[in-house]
């Protein structure tokens, strides 16, 4: 059976919450079924960023250059447990391609990446290298064009400022799966950067594609995610049964990406609502 969602976000007050629960991260490699319920939202041309000041082009080339430093001694060969069978050296290499083709799709905007051609794969200390050099080479490409001007992406919004939002969230999760496979202490995000990231996982990844939204009337449960150092809350209509899933941004937006350890996070009502909500982002995600 699918169920219709809408999802809204607005800023309240802290709250506390009785009769909690910590809540365990689903490993990213899971398989779903596809008898999980869609997610409905308004139709929408631009979805701005929650905390425009703490997504930027330099946020990119920091995470980029913190995982690049983490990762200039280690092992290649390292594992990386939140990317599934990935080793270090596929975690850089897939971050290296992913800013190489972004880079391309700014330059050559409004237009679609048709052209691409992707770089030859490396390896080390040179793989180390070539991440830095196509971190930088976004940067610019971003910096050099306007947040609301027109390119091409695989979402809804068409615009530069997506592709500054999107890369700076890729940045800042695979940093963080560096560090994790490296047994590091994370490194330093600002609550609303990965608050903006929550806000970025609701709005946009869980849009839904046009035949998967169900018009028929139906009771929807409510899953409220809450930041309660930023204050923020997001309410999303799915599912059966109401609950509220609370605590820092940092670890909403980790376990909400299915990364790392059990995070600190309490679910007050219908806590299968938790783990229903976190499956659908999976399947959206993976």
């Amino acid at each position: 059976m699918w169920f219709r969602s809408t999802i809204r976000n607005h800023r309240v007050p802290v709250v506390t919450h009785l009769g909690s629960r910590c809540v365990a991260p689903v490993a990213g490699s899971t398989t779903f079924t596809n008898t999980l319920p869609r997610v409905f939202v308004r139709d929408y041309v631009q979805v701005p960023s929650l905390y425009p000041d703490a997504v930027t082009a330099e946020s990119i080339r920091r995470f980029t250059s913190l995982l690049a430093d983490a990762s200039r001694d280690a092992n290649p060969r390292t594992s990386v447990p939140t990317c599934g069978d990935w080793t270090l050296d596929d975690l850089l290499w897939h971050l290296t391609e992913v800013q190489d083709f972004w880079t391309f799709v700014i330059a050559t905007r409004p237009n679609p990446p048709k052209d691409y051609e992707q770089p030859e794969r490396t390896s080390g200390r040179r793989l180390i290298a070539m991440l830095r050099h196509a971190a930088t080479g976004l940067a610019e490409a971003l910096d050099n064009a306007g947040a609301n001007e027109p390119a091409w992406s695989w979402a809804d919004e068409q615009t530069v400022g997506f592709t500054i939002r999107r890369q700076t969230h890729e940045a800042l999760i695979h940093c963080i799966d560096g560090f994790l496979a490296l047994n590091l202490s994370l490194p330093r995000v600002s609550a609303e950067l990965v608050a903006d990231g929550i806000d970025e996982i609701v709005h946009v990844f869980l849009q839904p594609n046009a035949d998967d939204v169900d018009d028929d009337p139906k009771t929807f449960g409510t899953i409220t995610i809450h930041a309660t150092d930023t204050h923020d809350r997001w309410t999303i209509n799915m599912g059966e049964g109401d609950c509220t899933i609370a605590g820092a941004a940092l670890h909403l937006n980790l376990w909400l990406w299915g990364r790392g350890r059990t995070w600190p996070l309490t679910v007050s009502g219908a806590a299968e609502q938790a783990d229903l909500l976190r499956a659908e982002i999976a399947s959206k995600t993976n």
